[in-house]
Order: C-alpha cells, then sequence, then structure tokens
C-alpha cells in the first residue's frame, strides 16, 4: 500500500531524525524544520513507468564539492525500522540564467518497504 509523502513524514518522525542524523555526523546541512528533514515529491518517468520518491534539500547555496558528492552517496542504502532508502541522484546548486533564483542541492530517493515503492507523490 502507498501514502504520501506527507502521511510518511507525520507517522515517521524517529525515522527522519535518523535519517537527518545520517547526513549531519557527515557534515552535510540537510533543510530542517522543527528538526526533521523537509521531504519534497519526485517522480521519475520514461514510457514503461512512473516512480515516485522523494527528496531532500541540502542547504548551502553553493555547488557540492566531490567529498561532499561521496559522502552523500556512501551514506545509502540504508535501511531504518522496516524501510529501505535507495539512492537515486544528486541535484546540484543552480542559480537561473537571469539570476533571480536560485535552488539548493538535493538527494533523491526512493523509500521502500519489503522492496516495493511505499511513496505515492499525491
Amino acid at each position: 500500500m502507498k501514502i504520501s509523502y506527507r502521511d510518511f513524514a507525520i507517522a515517521n518522525k524517529s525515522v527522519l531524525e535518523e535519517i537527518l542524523n545520517k547526513f549531519n555526523v557527515r557534515g552535510l546541512n540537510i533543510k530542517s524544520s522543527d528538526g526533521l528533514p523537509e521531504l519534497y515529491p519526485a517522480s521519475i518517468s520514461n514510457d514503461k513507468y512512473v516512480e515516485e520518491m522523494v527528496y531532500i534539500k541540502i542547504n548551502q547555496k553553493r555547488y557540492l564539492t566531490s567529498k561532499q558528492i561521496d559522502k552523500i552517496v556512501d551514506i545509502f542504502p540504508f535501511n531504518i525500522n522496516e524501510y529501505q532508502f535507495k539512492f537515486n541522484s544528486i541535484n546540484d546548486f543552480e542559480v537561473e540564467w537571469d539570476g533571480d533564483r536560485c535552488y539548493l542541492p538535493s538527494v533523491l530517493f526512493k523509500i521502500q518497504k519489503n522492496n516495493k515503492n511505499i511513496i505515492s507523490s499525491f
């Protein structure tokens, strides 16, 4: 059964605390609210399937270093309680062409239970 990323976050605060800790102990400052990482919905699709995932933002307004990227990749995969967390990709810091807006680096990953995706983006 799939649940929304919001419902997952509400029901699994201790899991989110552990995710935040995994990044913090490696010196990666995750965007958080009330001491918990903020999850955002994402999906990847092609002609055959749609995969729903979540991403978290790294709270820095500069490009990731190669050491930071290595630290992120080394975190995954990991398990917390009955959930498996599997790395998908990193989107680095970006500034729009006119300098009007910037986007924090982010880490996209799957949340699974019994090797099945449990997140619904909606």
